[in-house]
């Protein structure tokens, strides 16, 4: 059973962008100032193009994409929050363009709380309980509950001012959990968050899953990606560029291996030479200290292994350590992003 069904979804926004590229006068500049100086026209910037996609009932769906692909602007038109100008998406079989009020009851987001930055957390969670109708006898249990949950009990009447982004991350995660709906829209609900709490955070979003409940999260942490969804679409410049689980998109860029190699006693541009070899995909080198922190994308590892060990002993370096691991899902998308930027340099040129 889908959840979410998203047909050909296009949003357009208008916005100033300049057209001279021409030093302004010393008038213009006097009176407008250099970024107001110059010739300016109103364009059409498209944030998302004829974006189709379907989530099942009790999945973790992950958007990925470089920042400005689109993936806040997707999450607010599920939300309600915007109207796309093309398409149409449904929530539970309830169109986002025509039923906005049945959605609404179906979802929750984590960037829909109003705070007051005088307020404590508490008090910010109460009055989101009053703006969603919950009972006040119930509001208490659950704002108790809810803020144990993302560890925020023992500071929960310090006012939010104080708080750090991380702290806000978790208020605003708060908010979300505490409404029992099908549709959770979370936008980088983990961002600022410390390695431990949100391990703990992880497992409750899975828990939800668990229960039944759809979860889309907009995120460009990968681990984040990696131990909670069960599908990912990949945006680029406003367009679907791949729909898979983050198991296949690591298959994209085939059966390739990462080479870490730390070394010692050598130059980097020795190191470079290795990009002379079609085997050697990607070369990455990070100098700390004395050390060169390698690491090789290769489809032929004994090859570059050989390569490398040559080029080593003929000048006098030292190998330290060497590991070989399969392609992280950071690679993968990296890799598909490059592609896809290639693909269309090519179609403009």
């Amino acid at each position: 059973m889908e959840s979410i069904v998203v047909e050909n979804i296009s949003k357009y926004f208008w916005a100033r962008v300049t057209t001279s590229e021409s030093k302004p006068s010393w008038f213009k500049r006097l009176i407008f100032g250099n970024s107001l100086a110059k010739e300016v026209r109103v364009a059409r910037i498209t944030a998302l193009k004829s974006v189709s996609f379907t989530v099942g009932k009790g999945e973790i769906f992950g958007i990925l994409g470089p920042n400005g692909s689109g993936k806040t602007t997707l999450l607010k038109i599920l939300a309600t929050a915007l109207l796309p100008d093309e398409g149409d998406a449904y929530i539970c079989g309830y169109s986002v363009v025509k039923e906005a009020s049945k959605v609404r009851k179906l979802i929750s987001t984590n960037f829909s709380l109003i705070v007051n930055s005088f307020w404590t957390a508490r008090q910010a969670l109460e009055y989101w309980c009053t703006l969603n109708n919950v009972d006040s006898a119930e509001a208490v249990h659950k704002v108790n509950e809810v803020l144990d949950e993302v560890g925020l009990s023992e500071r929960a009447d310090e006012i939010v001012a104080r708080y750090s982004m991380g702290m806000q991350s978790r208020l605003f995660l708060a908010s979300s959990l505490m409404l029992d709906r099908e549709v959770y829209l979370l936008d980088e609900p983990l961002l600022g968050i410390d390695p431990i709490a949100a391990k703990e955070l992880r497992e409750t979003i899975k828990r939800k899953a668990r229960e039944g409940k759809t979860v889309v999260l907009a995120t460009n942490l990968i681990r984040d990606v990696e131990e909670l969804c069960d599908k990912v679409c990949v945006l680029y410049r406003s367009r679907v560029v791949a729909l898979e689980s983050p198991e296949v998109l690591k298959k994209t860029i085939g059966a390739y291996e990462c080479v870490y190699v730390t070394l010692s006693s050598l130059d980097s541009s020795v190191l470079l030479k290795l990009t002379d070899f079609n085997e050697v995909l990607d070369l990455s080198i990070v100098r700390q200290d004395n050390l060169l922190e390698t690491k090789i994308i290769t489809n032929d590892t004994i090859k570059v292994l050989y390569l490398l060990l040559d080029l080593v002993k003929l000048n006098k370096g030292k190998i330290i350590s060497i590991k070989i691991a399969e392609p992280i899902l950071e690679d993968a998308l990296i890799e598909l992003l490059k592609k896809r930027c290639e693909y269309e340099n090519r179609e403009t040129a």
